[in-house]
């Protein structure tokens, strides 16, 4: 079992899918009847045995820091720290970050002059 810090936006069902256990197996830990999510709670995870991650590499850019990352792809400082084995907090440009491809990656428009 760990512990996890909700985020604004979080939801049971979108804490279940993140880490991949199920509603029931989260109630077991978490009074789900009289849970009520707020921003910054710390909630109990099931432990999960056997799962795979998949990793999206992102290139650093000139004015990147972790927050914006953070912010950008939804996900929490310990991942970042746990997948890329930070020593410190400071962001090369052109550096690898491995980032969890669950994460919803930024959207970009193309746009044609016509």
């Amino acid at each position: 079992m760990s512990n996890y810090l909700t985020r604004p936006g979080d939801t049971i069902s979108k804490i279940t899918e993140k880490f991949n256990t199920t509603s029931e197996e989260f109630g077991e830990l978490n009074d789900i009847k009289k849970l009520r999510l707020m921003n910054e709670q710390v909630i109990l995870i099931p432990q999960v045995h056997h799962t795979s991650i998949k990793l999206y590499q992102y290139i650093t850019k000139e004015n990147d820091n972790l927050q914006s990352i953070i912010n950008t792809y939804g996900v929490i400082y310990e991942e970042i720290e746990y997948f890329n084995n930070l020593l410190h907090l400071i962001l090369e440009p052109s550096q690898t970050v491995l980032v969890e491809k669950g994460a919803v990656l930024p959207v970009a428009f193309e746009f044609e002059n016509g």
